[in-house]
This record gives structure tokens, sequence and C-alpha cells, in this order.
């Protein structure tokens, strides 16, 4: 009898795990479409403002192994509707200069968030305050930047198609997301071992991080939690056991929406729901 798992499984999750926790993604796109630059550890962020006259501002971060460019949509609708929006790259992806090394790697999205918060007066001059909103990886972002002091300038977070209960198991669900996509059969019978060997590989890695689980958000601060039901890297029920940790957060579930395309199966769903918690947050300020 052969061994479980075998050899070529644990060789996939440990190989798909460090691409992902090290992906040093690059953009062909010419480095003109980008608005600024915010300096942070190791290098600069490259950020992209969409001005608006609304006074919650929305920092909308994509997940790993995406670009700023896949939320421009939802950005520029954003900003239609009032809302002032900044989007960035994250460290190692896009046109960041800032390198994304496994050591350290949630704690250092979390500066990287901070930076840009400081500068957010700088960015949209009309802002006050902000929503920052996580897709994927960046929700765990997000939530353990809000749960930290001194966060006054955080008028609300939204995690969008995330997180995982923990920052390894994010991973892991997202490696396993691949081999149950790939043409290999004996990779899309190992899903439940891939996912163990993957959160096993990632919690190895990330065992420093001092940013997960994350703090509670302060009160006053509201917690929206958005999902697809169709969502097979991070499932709804995952991302349910970490809404159920923040009191007085919603978990909403978008019909028939996969993996970060909840804009896309339903805009005018997706836009009220954000502009509804910025206009609350205004009207509380």
């Amino acid at each position: 009898m052969s061994s479980w798992p075998s050899a070529r499984v644990r060789e996939f999750a440990e190989r798909e795990t460090f691409k992902l926790l090290v992906p040093r993604v690059r953009d062909d796109r010419p480095a003109n479409v980008n608005d600024d630059f915010v300096s942070t550890d190791g290098g600069q962020l490259a950020v992209r403002c969409y001005p608006a006259a609304g006074r919650i501002a929305f920092v909308v971060i994509h997940g790993l192994l995406h670009t700023q460019d896949d939320i421009r949509a939802s950005a520029q609708r954003l900003a239609a509707s009032g809302w002032p929006v900044v989007t960035y790259d994250l460290r190692g992806h896009g046109n960041s200069t800032a390198e994304l090394t496994t050591s350290g790697m949630v704690n250092q999205h979390i500066v990287d968030l901070g930076c840009v918060m400081d500068k957010l007066g700088e960015l949209i001059p009309t802002a006050r305050r902000a929503i920052p909103v996580g897709q994927s990886f960046s929700a765990w972002t997000v939530l353990a930047y809000a749960g930290g002091p001194g966060r006054e300038k955080v008028a609300g977070v939204v995690c969008d198609s995330g997180p995982a209960p923990s920052a390894p198991e994010h991973i892991g669900w997202l490696v396993a997301s691949s081999a149950r996509g790939s043409n290999d059969d004996e990779l899309r019978e190992s899903f439940a071992e891939v996912l163990e060997l993957a959160t096993c590989h990632a919690a190895s890695a990330l065992r420093q991080e001092a940013a997960w689980p994350p703090g509670p958000l302060r009160s006053g601060v509201p917690g929206l939690f958005l999902s697809g039901s169709r969502d097979r890297v991070i499932p709804a029920s995952a991302v349910a056991q970490v809404a159920d940790t923040v009191p007085g957060s919603r978990h909403i579930i978008f019909d028939k929406a996969t993996h970060c395309r909840l804009f896309s199966a339903a805009p005018e769903r997706y836009l009220t729901l954000l502009s509804t918690m910025a206009k609350e947050a205004d009207s509380n300020a």
C-alpha cells in the first residue's frame, strides 16, 4: 500500500504554498497608470486614487497574485457614487517596489496599510476617515489593522471573499482549491490532504506572526463580511467562522458568486452595501 499522502501530493502542497507566500508578481502595465507612490518598509507601494467629494473613503486591497487593476471597476463605481477610493498594489505585486518575504508576511501587509492610511489626507483631501476593504487574503490585513490600537481613522471594515479562520488555513484553502481545479486525478482526489499539508506549511512559515487572530474591532466600528455561494477557494462556511468572532458584524452571501467576483455578480447590491456603510459612518462622525 502506498504511503498517505503520496510524495507527489506533498511536493505539490509545499511548492504551491511557497509560491503564494512569496509571489513576487509583476504587472506589465506602464508605470504612469499609477497616481502616486507611498513609502513603506523596504520600498514603495504603487497607489491609485479615485477622488470624490465624500468624507468617507474606501481603501480597497486586492488579494494574493492579483493587482489593483483587478479592482478598478468597483473603485470607479464607488467614486462615481460619491465615495473616494484609494487602491494599491500589494508589496511584491504590480508596480510596488517593496518586496514580500515569508518572514513577517502578514505583519508586513498591516504596516503597508498603515502607511497608506497615514497618507489618507494627502491622497484624498476630502476624506476624514476610511473603510478598508480587503479581498481574499487581504481580509486578514484589514481585520488585523482595524483591531489594533489608535485606529481612529477606521470607519468600518469590509472583508470580501475571506478570510479563513487563520492565516495559515487561508493559504491552505488557496492551495487546495488549485489542486481541486487541476487536471490531475490524484491531486483532485487528495483535496483534504493538500489542505492539511498546505496549512501546516503555511503555519510553519508564519509561526512568528502576531497579526492573527486579529483583535476585536473598536466599539462603533462595523464589520461586513461578504462571501459568494459558489466560492470554492474560501467557502462561505469558512468565512462565517471568522464573522462569528466579530461582535455586531454581518455576513452576507452573494448567490451564485465565486471567489473575488462579488461585484461582477451583483454590482448594484455590492455598491449599496458599501455605500450604506459609508453613509452611516459619515452621519455618526
